[in-house]
Order: structure tokens, then sequence, then C-alpha cells
């Protein structure tokens, strides 16, 4: 068991596929995690995928085959534990692949772990060529929606969290699009909260809920932290501004940030103005609750590059560039760089 002192992590999103090139090469950098301060890790989907982001899963219990072996991460989140960090595997509970075997078996009603349908009812469901019925996927028609009030699926999901949290050792999860759970999505992440609590009670949940602070407060209530996405608008509304900064907080549910893997760099978001980009260190670590930081906004990466996602995700992969590993050399020797006040910060944070 990790023990966070006074309680307040900050968490360290790595996109894994430009972070390290496997896990034994991000097992050699938790010595750079130290070095930040950063208590919590947070690997973005490192399960077998056909997509290099990894969000539609093929199988819940095992390693993307370019990432290693599941001794390989064991290892990693020994290697983790031993110098006080905790791991959060990126959970994607809301829909799978389209190559999942479950999804393959529900085509000739194996199954009633997805939804299928004799019409085309809305935008949202898309033709199946091998059955001639239409299936419902909200993001695209290869990650076809879980029916989560399935009893399949809930065993495949218990299954799923008691192989990671007690056979593998990981600290909790991040919890991908949690509002598009089906049926009654609230009703859902409770039960789902209540049997992670009851397979490891310290377990640290938190989710994403991309809406207002008063309704991703209602999914916080169900049992898990959510990230603060209304207030990270608000600290780049006040930096473009000038406005006094709103605060829309709670430490007892709140995970604050400033970007992440589906957003503009902060850099680009305050037009590669440095002063500008301190001010933003300084409302992030003002704010109660935990700290999430996406990796490399800590050397400031993007600056000078169009790292700006458009609505609908598109253009993300500006926003996920290899790490720049050099430029952490650079700014380790500065004094007065964004990455020592980022360990600054930190720091005093922690007290």
């Amino acid at each position: 068991m990790i023990i966070i002192k006074n309680n307040k992590r900050i968490i360290y999103e790595i996109y894994f596929p430009s972070f390290a090139k496997d896990l034994k090469d991000l097992a050699n950098k938790t010595s750079y995690f130290k070095e930040l301060g950063v208590t919590t890790l947070w690997l973005t989907p490192i399960f077998p995928s056909p997509t290099e982001h990894g969000y539609d899963t093929t199988d819940y219990f095992n390693i993307k085959k370019e990432y290693g072996t599941l001794e390989d991460f064991d290892n990693f989140v020994n290697k983790a534990h031993e110098n006080g960090l905790e791991i959060l595997l990126d959970l994607v509970l809301c829909h799978t692949s389209s190559e999942h075997k479950l999804f393959k078996d529900s085509i000739y009603g194996d199954n009633d772990c997805y939804f299928w349908s004799d019409t085309k009812l809305d935008d949202t469901w898309k033709i199946c060529n091998d059955n001639g019925q239409y299936y419902q996927a909200k993001w695209y028609y290869t990650m076809p929606q879980l029916n989560n009030q399935s009893e399949q699926v809930r065993d495949l999901i218990k299954d799923t969290i008691k192989f990671w949290l007690v056979e593998h050792n990981v600290d909790g999860f991040r919890l991908d699009a949690i509002k598009y759970a089906s049926g009654d999505s609230l009703a859902y992440w409770k039960w789902f909260c209540d049997e992670v609590y009851k397979i490891k009670p310290n377990s640290y949940l938190v989710g994403e809920c991309w809406d207002t602070y008063e309704v991703s407060n209602k999914y916080a209530k169900t049992g898990m932290k959510v990230f603060n996405f209304e207030q990270a608008g608000w600290i780049k509304h006040s930096l473009n501004t000038g406005n006094p900064l709103v605060i829309k907080n709670d430490p007892k549910y709140d995970v604050n940030f400033l970007c992440n893997h589906d957003m503009s760099r902060i850099s680009n978001s305050v037009g590669h103005d440095m002063n500008k980009l301190f001010k933003a260190v300084d409302m992030l670590f003002s704010l109660d609750g935990d700290v999430c930081i996406y990796y490399g906004d800590e050397i400031n990466m993007g600056l000078n590059q169009d790292c700006h996602v458009e609505q609908g995700g598109y253009g993300d992969w500006k926003v996920r560039r290899s790490m720049e590993w050099d430029k952490v050399k650079q700014e380790r020797k500065d004094p007065n760089s964004l990455f020592n006040y980022y360990k600054k910060k930190i720091k005093e944070y922690k007290k």
C-alpha cells in the first residue's frame, strides 16, 4: 500500500505511445517522476487494441504486445511502488473494439452484451454487414456500445478489476467517458465503485465527465473523484481575459488540471505566453483537491507549435507528440525554467 502524504495526489498522465518505448523503458524512467515530485502515474490504455490510442479494447486481461508482457508490467509496478508511486490504469468500460470476441459472438446472437436493432434508430446506429442488423456505436463504428446492464458484461468487469487490482497490484483506475455508460449511468458507476472497494478498499478512482461542474459532481458522489473540466476552462478564461478566476471546486471530489490528451495543450491555449504559463501553474496549485499534469506540460511541450485540437478531437495527434527528453535536460539546468517551477509548486502543494 502506497501512503500519500496529506492524501494529496499529483497525478501524471502518460500517453503511453509517445512517452516510452515499452514497459521496461517506462520502468527505467521512475527516477524522473521522483525528481518531478508526482505521486501517481496514469497510463493511457495499455491493453490489446487495433489503434495507437488504445481506447478500443480487444482484451481486458493482457498487455499490448508492443508494450511488453504481463511480467514486464508486474516488474514496472513493483519498481514504481518501491519509489512511492501509485499506478492507475485507464479503463474503457462503455464500449469495446469491434474486434473484441464478445462483439463477434454478439453478431450471431450469442450474448446480450451490445445493442442491436432491425432499423437505424439514429446516427449512432451502424450497419453490420455480417447479419444485416444495426448496432449502437456512440463514438465510432469500430467502437460498439456495451450494455452495462448485462449480467455477462458486469461479470466481465468484475473479473477485470479483480485481475488488475489483486493479481497485478495496481492502485486504481481512470475511467473513460463515464456519462456514456448505457442505462442509468449514475447507478451503474455506483455499482462499479462498490465492487472495486469490496475488492480493494483503498483503491483510487477518477472519472472523465466532460461536462459542467454540476453534472460531473453527480458522478463524483457515486464513489469516485472526477476531473474538473469546467474549472480548467475558467483558468484559461481568466488568463486570456484578465478577469478574476472563477472557482467551482470541491476538494472532496475534484481532480484539477490544465489539459489532457484530448485537449489543446495549455501553451497553445494561452498563445505561448510564458508569463501566462507560470500563472496557469499558480492557479492550478491554488485550488483544493488533487492535481493532474499532462506529460510534457512541465517542460512547455508545444512551444511555438500548433497544439490545437478541434472540437470533436480532430488534430489530437498534435498534443500527443513524443516526449522531448532533450528539452528536459535543458530545463533542468535553468533555475528559472518552467520545469523547476513545477517542481517547486509540487513540493509546496504536498506540504
